[in-house]
């Protein structure tokens, strides 16, 4: 399903589902950054009001395992939680799989418990700590998330009179018995107990998960800081390097499997531009993904004969339900269409990791242009594509955001990285003559013919 995002949010990917609330990754237009987005549907205000204070409450947390709350906001009967995104992979998930193996365990398990003592000394209890809610980054950092149930001890108890909130497999007695002045705090060592207990990190470790799983709170523990140090007695292992390509691959087939879904989503609403874009990340993290490939080969040229066809079309069925679909479409597309006229048709070279990207016609034969994975010099490996200028005559002087373009122009086409970009054309004289904005998608080829373009005109 594909969100109704706030205005400046686009490319939404789902990264999570709940019965009250979903999460999205997008893109932040006017940052030109990918957030996550935690969309909770409320009709009563006072309650839209507490999520809003919660988020408050994460925005506070200055510690490097929490995700940070850049805003929030209500619109309707819908409450927007827009958080940093962290790409990884839940503890469930690499449980599933059946990593780590040995001392790796021993390793996640100290980094798990460093994270949830951090937690409590900012003052806060999770208040829903189980493996699907532990983040591992590809670099082995943990982040603990989904902190719709977080709560600032100092506040009381439970936020909603006769309202349990938690999972049953982690939630500690005191909650089941409904008491009074519940230690939520007590209650995450539960909860760490039984994580660590399912992530088995050896029999050394029994003599701190038993504690934690005591059933009177006041037998276990007294802090999480406690059983930090209580870890660090049984001695500390760093993560192994087959541990951490291990979390990077895992990570990088659950991120390229979202992607698809949601361009594939995108694509059958009609929302090209931003299916094409995710369908590049996907190759970028899976470069196997055979229908990624299938699919992103499949974008038609955008060129000036359909777009006539495509006029003609609108009109003669300007009365119909096609024609309101297909003027969306125009609109889309209709601005970029003499500019960016055609996709890539993508080959591959699996030996040697790279796209294969189409150069310019040559007869019935075509020159294919190698792109390859995660490089691209001065981009800081994001996804690059080409700029190609032509008609471009007038101009003694040629300027990509800010930085002086050599003419002639490269034959080969100009290496940009995704995103906003700003083109300026001068005369001998300084003058300005052309001037416009435009967008590169990732893997793309653009090309610009500066013959047609209007003095001075922006994009």
């Amino acid at each position: 399903m594909i969100p109704r995002l706030p205005k400046g949010f686009s490319h939404p990917m789902t990264i999570g589902e709940g019965s009250f609330s979903s999460v999205y990754r997008v893109r932040q237009k006017i940052l030109d950054r990918w957030v996550a987005v935690k969309i909770l549907h409320e009709k009563n205000g006072q309650r839209r009001q507490e999520l809003l204070n919660e988020a408050r409450n994460q925005a506070q947390m200055s510690i490097s395992c929490i995700p940070a709350v850049y805003d929030a906001f209500s619109q309707g009967p819908q409450v927007f939680i827009v958080m940093e995104w962290v790409k990884g992979a839940s503890l469930l998930s690499l449980l599933e799989k059946g990593i780590p193996k040995g001392e790796d365990r021993a390793a996640l398990a100290g980094s798990i418990i460093a994270a949830l003592a951090g937690l409590h000394k900012l003052g806060f209890a999770h208040r829903d700590f189980k493996p699907a809610n532990i983040l591992v980054s590809p670099d082995s950092s943990i982040f603990l998330v989904d902190f719709g149930f977080s709560k600032k001890v100092g506040e009381g108890g439970q936020s909603m009179i006769g309202i349990v909130k938690g999972t049953p497999a982690y939630m500690a007695p005191e909650i089941w018995q409904g008491r009074a002045n519940v230690d939520f705090m007590k209650a995450d060592l539960y909860a760490l107990g039984k994580v660590i207990q399912e992530l088995a990190p050896g029999p050394e470790w029994e003599s701190l998960i038993q504690p934690l799983l005591a059933i009177r709170p006041e037998a276990r523990p007294a802090t999480a800081g406690e059983v930090w140090d209580l870890c660090r007695s049984l001695g500390q292992s760093r993560m192994s390097h087959d541990w951490k390509a291990s979390i990077g691959q895992v990570s990088s087939e659950l991120l390229s499997r979202r992607l698809l879904q949601a361009a594939k989503q995108l694509l059958f609403a009609k929302r090209g531009e931003e299916a094409y874009w995710l369908l590049a990340e996907c190759l970028q993290e899976d470069p196997d993904a055979v229908e990624a490939l299938r699919l992103l080969d499949g974008f038609p040229a955008i060129s000036e004969g359909k777009k006539k066809k495509k006029k003609r079309w609108l009109v003669s069925t300007a009365a119909s339900a096609a024609f309101i679909l297909a003027l969306l479409t125009a609109f889309h597309f209709g601005k970029r269409a003499e500019r960016e006229s055609f996709y890539p048709a993508i080959d591959r070279d699996v030996e040697a990791r790279l796209l294969l990207l189409p150069g310019k016609q040559n007869g019935n034969k075509s020159q294919r242009a190698p792109v390859r994975f995660r490089e691209f010099a001065g981009a800081g490996g994001r996804l690059a594509g080409l700029l190609f200028v032509d008609g471009a005559k007038g101009c003694d002087s040629l300027f990509l955001d800010a930085q002086s373009i050599p003419m002639p122009v490269p034959r080969g086409g100009i290496p940009m990285e995704s995103g906003e970009h700003s083109l300026l054309c001068t005369d001998s004289a300084g003058t300005l003559v052309y001037r416009e904005k435009l967008t590169m998608l990732p893997f793309q080829r653009k090309l610009i013919r500066l013959d047609k373009k209007t003095p001075k005109q922006e994009a």
